[in-house]
């Protein structure tokens, strides 16, 4: 209404603030346990399929290869890992020769600059 008939004018309101003093501009706390709540249920459904395709890790010989790198370290000398024919030689700075390996039906790969091994995907 306007003020010269007779009608009141409200006051003007901060932007950003409601008619009790309270800011509006955010989340509540139950609507942000209710996104967490639906982040985590895709999650937990997904989550054991990405751990059932990583190698195991009681692949034949991937011990041996660690055990190899982790002796040369120690003890500060060059340590050769043999297995049927294939060499790897692990340096006492953590490095290898690298390269790729089969032990049984298993590839095992030794990275090169820091020694570290895995099952091959």
């Amino acid at each position: 209404m306007n003020a010269a008939l007779g009608g009141a004018i409200a006051p003007a309101r901060p932007e950003g603030r409601r008619a009790g003093g309270r800011r509006y501009g955010g989340f509540t706390l139950l609507e942000l346990l209710i996104v967490l709540a639906l982040l985590a249920i895709p999650l937990a459904v997904a989550g054991p399929a990405f751990v059932a395709r990583r190698p195991s890790e009681d692949t034949p010989g991937l011990e041996a290869l660690r055990a190899a790198r982790t002796e040369a370290i120690r003890t500060g000398t060059i340590t050769i890992w043999e297995h049927d024919g294939q060499r790897l030689v692990f340096l006492p700075d953590g490095s290898s020769s690298g390269g790729t390996v089969v032990v049984g039906r298993h590839r095992l790969v030794v990275d090169p600059l820091n020694g570290a091994t895995r099952a091959a995907e």
